[in-house]
């Protein structure tokens, strides 16, 4: 019995780890994105 409380655990720490890694990628991808258009219509406004 405890082992499948410790497999389960573990399969949702690494879940959680991993979703975390993409979400991460994601909001550094997106924030990227934003300042490159912030300095394209900075440059625009001008």
């Amino acid at each position: 019995m405890i082992e499948v409380v410790l497999v389960a655990s573990a399969t949702l720490g690494i879940v959680l780890y991993l979703q975390a890694r993409f979400s991460a990628r994601e909001i550094r991808r997106n924030r990227d994105r934003s300042i490159a258009s912030m300095v394209i219509l900075d440059r625009s406004s001008r």
